[in-house]
């Protein structure tokens, strides 16, 4: 899908459509299919779900509701209420495992004090000794913490999360660090060996070795950056959402081994009109980066391994996502859902919504009247289903079975530009729709004027795995041969 390129010219660039909604390319390969349904919900919670976290450890889920209660969820199984979080709701929490000889905790960070959550027990801890901080993670074997009210970061003591006590002649006990500018940290992110930092003021920093051997430099300006919500990497990239839109902090030979570059540009005008609350989310096991730009019900798919867009519809706003081993759960509402293929509709608040699916092709234009004659139109599908048809205002639908999955269409729709339009609300794999299309001329002579077909089809252009393409003709006459 793109946006940002003029659907005149979208013809000249490979497998690009205006619109391709509630579809997505699979993981194996590139075929382009229904998007996943939610279907009905797995439980409901007393309040609405803020975000849910998954445990690798433990194989489960951590719920975190808007009124700060927090629940753990094994796939089937009724949630456990574990305690509240101290801090805000107003970015996502921040969560980190931390083991050593006394156990595992994991460590929660929402904007007060650092809690922590022992897997022996059944609670949230809250110790006044910790820091405040809304960032937290694990870091050459100590904890490292940050607030956005502050340039600073902190380590915790060697091996041990609860020691923030500073001590000059201990090499092992808690560290910080200001990080240039005295501008606020309002994100980290761990690449590698190095911590990439971005600042209030649209600086980013690159942090490298460990304490007290720190090396801060300075690698971007203007970063534009919005939140800690909106920020992951794709292999050695660091991704954030910006108010220009996605944009990637790339390794490079340049100035400072870094720099920054829009990978979003097809879809960026569309994303950055209304960045009021972004997050992203990425899917390793299906290759897309999800995101958000106002925490509604819009939800624009990266297929990062391909480079393309589509574009997701929810019936309501879409508050979170988790990836598991297995299973990837939905926050929508109070109501908590599983992403899955088996799943044809979404039932959200009692209500059944289909998955409508639209592709809009580029403009098919020519300065001399075209005819679209014939095309043809391929999908595949378990059931038998129908779709609506539409070639500039003209429609029609087309109802395909089990057994004829394929049909050959032919028309007398004649016009200098072409639009064509796909929507179903079944379940498919989109292959295409190939278009024949011939050209009219006007032939001067001086006997008069008159007009006839062009002797060639004209180019068109491909989109999903569909194609307007037509072979070219030496021959006169009619395009059926």
């Amino acid at each position: 899908m793109d946006v940002a390129t003029d659907p005149w010219l979208l013809h000249s660039k490979e497998n690009r459509a205006q619109v391709i909604e509630n579809m997505e390319f699979d993981a194996e390969g590139e075929r382009l299919i229904s998007r996943r349904g939610l279907g009905s919900p797995l439980y409901t919670f007393p309040a609405d779900i803020f975000y849910i976290w998954y445990d690798y450890g433990l194989n489960n889920y951590i719920v975190f509701l808007k009124n700060k209660n927090v629940y753990t969820y094994e796939f089937g199984k009724t949630p456990t209420f574990i305690g509240t979080i101290n801090g805000d709701v107003t970015h996502k929490p921040q969560l980190a495992r931390f083991t050593n000889a006394n156990g595992t905790k994991l460590l929660i960070s929402s904007g007060s004090k650092l809690q922590y959550y022992e897997y022996s027990g059944t609670s949230i801890n809250t110790n006044e000794q910790m820091p405040e901080c809304d960032e937290v993670m694990e870091r050459f074997s100590r904890v490292l913490v940050t607030h956005s009210s502050t340039n600073n970061i902190k380590y915790s003591g060697v091996l041990d999360p609860m020691n923030w006590t500073e001590n000059s002649n201990d090499a092992s006990a808690m560290k910080d660090l200001d990080v240039g500018d005295v501008s606020a940290v309002v994100g980290i992110y761990p690449l590698a060996s190095e911590l990439i930092v971005f600042k209030a003021n649209g600086r980013i920093y690159k942090i490298a070795n460990e304490p007290e051997d720190w090396n801060v430099t300075l690698v971007g300006t203007d970063s534009d950056f919005i939140a800690r919500d909106a920020m992951t990497n794709l292999g050695e990239d660091v991704v954030y959402f910006s108010r220009q839109g996605l944009r990637s902090l790339q390794t490079t030979e340049t100035y400072g081994n870094f720099k920054s570059q829009e990978i979003g540009e097809a879809m960026n005008p569309e994303m950055k009109k209304d960045t009021g609350a972004p997050w992203l989310f990425k899917s390793q096991r299906t290759h897309q980066l999800f995101v958000n730009p106002n925490n509604g019900p819009v939800i624009y798919v990266y297929h990062y391994q391909l480079g393309a867009f589509t574009k997701w519809i929810f019936p309501k706003p879409i508050q979170t996502i988790a990836e598991g081993t297995e299973k990837t759960l939905v926050g929508c509402g109070k109501e908590l859902f599983e992403l899955s293929s088996s799943n044809h509709t979404d039932v959200v608040a009692g209500t059944e919504t289909k998955i409508h699916q639209r592709i809009v092709s580029a403009i098919l234009g020519d300065l001399n009247v075209m005819t679209l004659y014939r095309s043809h139109l391929i999908i595949d599908s378990e059931d038998a289903g129908t779709a609506k048809l539409t070639v500039n205002d003209v429609s029609w639908d087309w109802n395909w079975t089990k057994e004829k999955q394929r049909e050959e269409f032919k028309t007398q729709i004649r016009a200098d530009k072409m639009t064509f339009t796909f929507e179903t609300d079944d379940i498919i794999v989109w292959h295409l729709w190939a278009a024949v299309i011939v050209q009219q001329y006007v032939t001067m002579t001086s006997e008069g004027t008159s007009s006839g077909r062009g002797s060639s089809w004209s180019k068109g252009s491909s989109w999903g795995q569909g194609t307007f393409d037509g072979s070219v003709s030496d021959s006169d006459g009619s395009p059926y041969g």
